[in-house]
């Protein structure tokens, strides 16, 4: 195992700490242990941020590392770029027209209940094959669910982010999910829809310039007829996953 590997097994296993203590912390009621909670999870945090600066330094590296006989030439360079640049637009293309485009839900787990709702609204767009959908609770038992959830974050064409309190204030959705998400989306490698539960404040977040679902300015919560709400964010997911496959 070489040392950029040792490093992102380490980081592997900080996360599935990470989580494990904002569970144990969002039950906890002793004042004094909450401190800890917050001070252990806080050390977590920053281990993960260390070992990602320095697997970030560990590639800068390597990619600066050419025999003399490889040096890039200024042709060479502009080549590679337009060709990243095509690779970049038409990675949606790679989905087939008969292929059912893969969604991530990322939510926090005291909106479970309104994941499950959505999640009925679209019973009809997996059963025209048009979507598949995946969520944490779908992870077996005897699996690594870091290593699941990766799986499938890294591999959806369209991430569904449960915009709510709950969300804004999870640790892990932000630093881990919402981060990777948004590496996709400027990749063009995944479309990140948020879908907005309630009234927070989202605008200034890395996601506050995307398009959102439901239409219009009202969240989830504060439609009169929840169905309806879900209804329009179900027939907004179709439009984007036909796009997709055309």
């Amino acid at each position: 195992m070489d040392l950029r590997q040792h490093l992102e097994q380490q980081c592997s296993e900080d996360f599935k700490l990470l989580k494990e203590l904002e569970n144990r912390l969002r039950s906890e009621e002793d004042p004094r242990r909450k401190l800890r909670l917050n001070d252990d999870i806080e050390e977590i945090k920053q281990k993960i941020r260390d070992r990602e600066a320095e697997i970030k330094s560990l590639d800068i590296s390597s990619s600066l590392v050419f025999p003399p006989s490889e040096l890039p030439t200024k042709e060479f360079s502009a080549q590679n770029l337009l060709k990243n640049k095509s690779s970049a637009k038409n990675n949606f293309m790679s989905v087939q027209p008969d292929q059912a485009i893969d969604v991530f839900f990322s939510y926090a787990h005291e909106d479970e209940k309104l994941r499950d709702k959505l999640e009925q609204h679209l019973s009809s767009l997996k059963r025209e094959r048009v979507i598949t959908g995946w969520h944490d609770r779908k992870i077996g038992a005897g699996k690594e669910w870091q290593n699941e959830i990766d799986k499938h974050l890294n591999t959806s064409q369209i991430i569904l982010l449960l915009i709510s309190e709950n969300f804004m204030a999870s640790d892990y959705c932000w630093d881990v999910e919402v981060k990777r998400a948004m590496e996709l989306h400027e990749l063009q490698e995944a479309r990140v829809i948020p879908i907005i539960l309630d009234f927070v404040d989202w605008k200034n977040a890395p996601f506050g310039r995307l398009q959102h679902l439901p239409k219009g300015n009202r969240p989830v919560k504060k439609w009169g007829n929840r169905n309806d709400a879900f209804y329009n964010v179900a027939q907004g997911i179709r439009i984007v996953a036909k796009e997709l496959t055309e």
